[in-house]
């Protein structure tokens, strides 16, 4: 792991090309909070940097206006900036060493830099695989295990509570007046989220970073609620239901969400695994649970466990699957008695080892 000094000196030496942002799909506070704060901070130093995310992502941080820091695509800036440098064109067989990063891809009026966030795994870029694969340099910010996005440069730290801990710990070591009140939100609410109300994955330093997001302003009452605590009455209804519906598979526990039926057909696949999933989670006696939204074509699957620490383990089972020790998740086209029988004979196997 490099240190947090390397990951400064590559971004602020970083050329003059647009930098486009994007988390994992399906986001969270950390995926799109720690987009969002990257963004603020390298317009700070005077780079053209934009957060990729759709209408329905933006919602997530309802309470900021970020309208000017996001893009649906690469296209709508590229182009835009193409029309207005026509006259300007930089040639097709341009190569350069990128700030101490070997690029071997050409590039002319399209060039672009790609920084994917919070995740270690392409397949988890949804609709920007592409735009990843084709930008002239890319960078990767992670704190997940076992990093295989091939980036240009990669900072994975996987002790962190959250991508957002690595930011803050960026900004802290470049200049603290960047900590503005909408950066110390995203902040907050990513390592909020990451850690599930301070629960797990945290260390001193967390709750440190914390206290001093709290010292510079950031409403942690009011965050906790939009965040966490609160509680639509479909997400109630449907915790309530998935409960009683919980199968004792032996060597785990195990629901599946219908994602065709009420009230879970009107929860967004980010409320039901960070909200619904989480409270199953904390039924007594459950040490691992394999929480399981049926979409009739594919299973959508997060793995959480308590007492032990296998759900990476677990979900890497299952092609594109990983994540942390004590939470992870994956996707599928199997059948669901494939899906089980294969988390119990693995399971079976770490326990016999």
């Amino acid at each position: 792991m490099c240190k947090i000094e390397m990951l400064k000196e590559k971004l602020l030496s970083l050329p003059d090309l647009p930098i486009f942002i994007a988390g994992h799909k399906n986001p969270d506070q950390d995926s799109i909070g720690s987009c969002l704060v990257l963004c603020r901070f390298l317009r700070n130093f005077k780079k053209q940097a934009w957060v990729l995310l759709n209408t329905n992502e933006k919602s997530i941080v309802s309470w900021q206006n970020i309208d000017n820091l996001v893009v649906k695509n690469v296209n709508d800036i590229l182009q835009s900036k193409n029309n207005k440098k026509s006259d300007k064109n930089t040639s097709n067989d341009s190569k350069l060493d990128l700030c101490g990063l070997k690029s071997d891809k050409k590039y002319g009026q399209n060039g672009y830099i790609f920084i994917a966030l919070d995740l270690n795994d392409l397949s988890r870029l949804d609709n920007h695989q592409d735009e990843f694969l084709n930008a002239t340099l890319t960078l990767n910010i992670d704190h997940h295990q076992g990093n295989t996005t091939n980036a240009d440069f990669v900072y994975s730290n996987d002790k962190a509570s959250s991508t957002c801990e690595i930011l803050f710990e960026l900004i802290e070591k470049t200049d603290k007046t960047l900590l503005t009140l909408d950066t110390c939100e995203n902040l907050y609410c990513g390592i909020l989220t990451d850690t599930n109300c301070f629960s797990r994955r945290i260390t001193n330093k967390t709750f440190i970073i914390a206290q001093q997001l709290i010292n510079l302003g950031v409403d942690y009452y009011k965050l906790n609620r939009l965040v966490l605590w609160g509680r639509t009455v479909d997400e109630l209804v449907c915790s309530g239901l998935l409960a009683q519906n919980i199968v004792n598979a032996g060597n785990f526990h195990y629901v599946v969400c219908d994602k065709t039926k009420s009230p879970m057909c009107n929860l967004s696949q980010s409320v039901l695994v960070k909200k619904v999933a989480e409270d199953l989670r904390k039924i007594d006696g459950i040490n691992i649970l394999v929480f399981l939204i049926d979409y009739k074509d594919k299973f959508v699957a997060k793995v959480m466990t308590n007492d032990c620490e296998i759900a990476d383990k677990i979900s890497s089972e299952f092609s594109g699957g990983g994540g942390h020790k004590k939470e992870a998740g994956f996707t599928t086209t199997l059948p669901l008695k494939t899906i089980l029988s294969t988390i119990s004979a693995y399971i079976s196997k770490m326990v016999n080892n």
